[in-house]
């Protein structure tokens, strides 16, 4: 008698964690704690996530070659900016006039050159016919080497002063977006060449059509990543766009923050829209294992056979003679919808996340499954049921109801 009143309660405590509502006199209607839905074929992916920054994979500290005091600078934080753009302009009126004495000395030094050589071209006329000194003739041509090494000179002169002359003009070496603009006008900047400070940096330009999200993974995940996996990148500012990625490195060594260990992980992102900032807050989900097509159900949907007597209790069917498949987590049971009821059905489950199971055998797709709304009641009934056995003498905890 004990345990009939002990199975009654067990039922009723079940029926009320799930918010059943036991059949009344008056056969009002019963609140139905589960919900129907179909077996699905989508992708199912396990993922580690961990949050990250944005960081541009190819960023240029833009600094100039010469010194001087900053004319004019056409560039905005923000700007897009192609490669040969102009960025900078210095003041260019010293180098400006040196370059213009060096051009007027090398035609001097190219006139001497023409000079000489119909000097050369007289002496050698006027020693054929015995008029001058084999000395004189030696000379002539001496003179003229001369007058060609200086111009070789000027030239080489003139070509530094126009490379100096042009590195007044700062051009972006790459396409990209400006970062910082770090100088303005009227400001006297060093040269990044002579310098021993390493110059004054003038811009930083980075290119974001691909960037680098680089995550922090906690040391209990890092075991599962590899380089090479699929990522999706979920920025805070656009929290309904994935911008997907592979993994490119791991790093070696640990940081511990706060007493939480974690590894960083550089995943290579495409941007080509541009929508990703240098430094934005990332999500970023590794895809460690899974497949781009799986049968899917509810993780609610899926019981262990244990749960039968109850489940059966609530929809208000025969328990089934056999509960399901023996040995193996693997092995479940789902109850399925058909025509003339509720059925329980064995099944055998693969990859799952935190919200669907896939089903590698029992079920097929189309096939309607309950799904329970809540897994909470079914364990306090369970804990309930295993409480009153210890403390009922004569029920076993051996028996048939939910373990």
């Amino acid at each position: 008698m004990k345990r009939i009143l002990v199975i009654v309660a067990v039922v009723a405590v079940v029926a009320v964690a799930l918010g059943v509502k036991l059949t009344r006199k008056d056969n009002a209607a019963a609140v139905v704690p589960f919900e129907i839905t179909k077996v699905e074929r989508k992708p199912l992916w396990i993922k580690v996530s961990a949050t990250g920054l944005v960081d541009p994979i190819v960023s240029v500290e833009v600094k100039s070659k010469a010194s001087g005091i900053v004319e004019a600078i056409p560039i905005e934080m923000g700007d897009h900016v192609v490669k040969g753009q102009i960025i900078a302009i210095l003041d260019s009126t010293e180098t400006k006039n040196q370059l213009e004495q060096g051009q007027a000395a090398l035609a001097v030094a190219s006139q001497s050159v023409v000079v000489k050589q119909q000097a050369l071209k007289r002496q050698e006329e006027l020693a054929q016919n015995g008029l001058v000194s084999d000395q004189d003739l030696e000379n002539s041509r001496l003179d003229l080497e001369k007058a060609k090494s200086d111009e070789i000179s000027n030239r080489l002169a003139v070509a530094n002063l126009q490379e100096k002359f042009d590195d007044t003009v700062l051009r972006s070496p790459i396409d990209g977006v400006v970062l910082e603009k770090l100088v303005e006008p009227g400001q006297v900047i060093s040269s990044g060449v002579s310098s021993y400070t390493g110059g004054t940096a003038l811009a930083v330009i980075a290119d974001l059509t691909k960037v680098y999200v680089k995550a922090d993974v906690d040391e209990t995940d890092i075991g599962k990543v590899a380089v090479g996996q699929r990522v999706e990148a979920i920025p805070d500012a656009f929290p309904d766009r994935k911008f997907t990625g592979v993994v490119e490195r791991i790093s070696p060594q640990s940081q511990i923050v706060q007493n939480v260990t974690t590894f960083e992980v550089v995943t290579a992102v495409d941007n080509a829209e541009g929508l990703l900032k240098a430094g934005m807050n990332v999500t970023a989900d590794i895809l460690v294992a899974g497949k781009d097509e799986a049968l899917t159900v509810p993780r609610r949907a899926v019981r262990s056979p244990g749960e039968v007597p109850a489940l059966a209790a609530i929809l208000g069917i025969e328990v089934p003679a056999a509960n399901g498949p023996g040995g193996g987590e693997n092995n479940k049971i789902v109850c399925v919808k058909t025509p003339t009821g509720y059925a329980f059905r064995d099944v055998t489950v693969g990859l799952s996340d935190y919200d669907q199971y896939e089903v590698t055998q029992g079920l097929n797709e189309g096939d309607e499954v309950v799904v329970f709304m809540t897994s909470r009641a079914l364990d306090q009934s369970r804990q309930f049921l295993q409480n009153r056995r210890g403390a009922i003498p004569g029920l076993s905890r051996g028996g048939g109801g939910p373990h």
